[in-house]
């Protein structure tokens, strides 16, 4: 084990180097990195929100994280500021404004160098202040009635009930981490004990007519300055695929994270060839989020060949 600038740093039996001490934000461990925490004792948990096996560290949600450059966050905010009148004024002139590579721009001049995670943080703040601006950006469309939908926190008592509709490798398929095989009910009941057990996440079963299908998730990502975001995600067991029920479902979570939860952006982390939770999340109302390092972001969290999409708070509630 080496020590480099009080970083811990060993090589695995396969040559790669592996931070021992690393945030549990830095994204799910790997079979290998699992492996070696596993037997040499270095405590790991389930994160449902990223749906894999992480460090456990116990000195909070900045680990690792350098404090904000108070240069650079002003130099975004009048960023912001200038292209969202922009926009503003090419909307009551009639006309439009790509926004799209005028965030770019900005991005590519102010965050290619910052670390990614303060660099994330910075990119919310430029966007949510550019989207709001725009007519209807960020609305997502009326929920609808859905009395046949409901949410309740998982329970121990669910386990065979949860295991049945997990133990599934086509589920797994559509999910960032791989399928934990061999699925046990002591799985199961590690994932129903971390669901209800940490704040800043709401974790929830789906039932469709009282019978659970599935669970939805919000993720509230630590606060910083500027917008708070946070990450959604939504499985159904493959039994009920195909019949149009996440499209019930969906609008609904969406209602209630907005509405119990102080967030100002929802995103979701979605594999482009599945085309029915595209199909959902666009009917909602989330829109591709093309963050200038979002591939980098995507390795770093676990999500590598994901794309991100985003939902801003509608702009009369802002």
């Amino acid at each position: 084990m080496t020590d480099v600038d009080g970083v811990q740093t060993i090589e695995l039996p396969s040559g790669r180097a592996f931070h021992v001490g690393r945030s549990r934000w830095d994204g799910p461990l790997d079979a290998e990195e699992l492996a070696y925490c596993r037997a040499n004792g270095i405590e790991v948990g389930y994160d449902p929100a990223q749906v894999g096996w992480v460090v456990m560290t116990n000195d909070g949600d900045e680990h690792a994280r350098p404090p904000e450059e108070p240069d650079v966050h002003a130099e975004v905010e009048r960023a912001a500021t200038e292209l969202a009148l922009q926009v503003a004024g090419a909307t009551r002139g009639g006309g439009a404004f790509d926004v799209v590579p005028a965030i770019r721009a900005v991005e590519t001049r102010l965050l290619a160098d910052l670390d990614l995670h303060l660099a994330d943080r910075l990119h919310w703040l430029l966007t949510h202040r550019v989207m709001t601006a725009v007519d209807g950006a960020g609305t997502p469309p009326a929920p609808g009635s859905a009395d046949d939908v409901s949410f309740r926190a998982w329970d121990e008592s669910d386990v065979q009930l949860h295991r049945a509709l997990l133990d599934d490798e086509q589920v797994w398929e559509h999910l960032p981490d791989a399928y934990p095989t061999p699925y046990t009910d002591e799985t199961s009941l590690a994932l129903i004990a971390v669901s209800n057990a940490r704040a800043g996440h709401d974790v929830v079963a789906v039932a469709i007519d009282g019978a659970v299908v599935g669970q939805c998730l919000l993720r509230i990502e630590p606060e910083r300055a500027g917008p708070t975001a946070g990450e959604v995600a939504y499985w159904l067991g493959s039994a009920f695929w195909g019949q149009g029920m996440m499209g019930r479902v969906l609008p609904r979570f969406v209602g209630r994270c907005f509405e119990l939860h102080d967030v100002d952006i929802l995103h979701a982390w979605i594999r482009p060839d599945n085309a029915a939770s595209l199909r959902v999340a666009e009917r909602v109302g989330f829109r591709r989020d093309p963050f200038v390092r979002e591939e980098e972001l995507a390795r770093a969290t676990g999500r590598a060949g994901f794309e991100r999409w985003a939902l801003h708070r509608p702009r009369e509630s802002v």
